[in-house]
């Protein structure tokens, strides 16, 4: 895993889709509703992408006519099976997210992203039970705990995700 310290904002646009925007000073502003549904969005299409190229790929195969294989299932192909495809480029142009760079950083990035919301959110949820014993007058000692685990989660996403910056680059 490639480690990159982010100093200013940085967008990579690859394809019209953001791949990753960095550089914000506090959590709040890192994990934005706008931009996990952004995130979960382009997961959706990657994955909606990889469907539709798989049938492309079957369609335009040999597969069904000279294997009888009617679904891609790569088990029931046969290990010495010749496959031969026939496509045009305009075929595989229309797929955004087939490039090495949206496979190999902008996937692992988004749901990267994405598992550090959820971990935000539980972040927030922390705090909401902090407002919750507070209002309940509950004991100092419960208070403090649920304060320095706020503290240590806090820290934790900072440091992955504003410090140290662990997403690929």
């Amino acid at each position: 895993m490639i480690k990159v310290l982010i100093f200013s904002t940085f967008i990579l646009l690859t394809n019209n889709l953001t791949v990753f925007a960095g550089g914000e000073d506090n959590i709040e502003d890192f994990f934005n509703d706008e931009t996990v549904e952004l995130r979960l969005n382009q997961i959706d299409q990657a994955l909606s992408e990889f469907s539709n190229f798989t049938d492309l790929f079957k369609n335009n195969s040999n597969l069904e006519s000279q294997h009888g294989i009617s679904a891609l299932y790569v088990k029931k192909i046969p290990a010495n099976a010749e496959i031969n495809i026939s496509l045009i480029g305009n075929d595989i142009k229309t797929f955004k997210t087939l490039d090495w760079d949206m496979q190999n950083i902008g996937f692992k990035n988004w749901t990267k992203f994405v598992e550090g919301y959820i971990e935000f959110q539980n972040l927030k949820l922390l705090k909401k039970e902090h407002e919750m014993l507070v209002l309940k007058h509950s004991s100092k000692e419960k208070i403090t705990k649920i304060i320095n685990e706020i503290k240590i989660k806090e820290k934790g996403l900072k440091k992955i995700y504003l410090e140290e910056n662990s997403f690929i680059d």
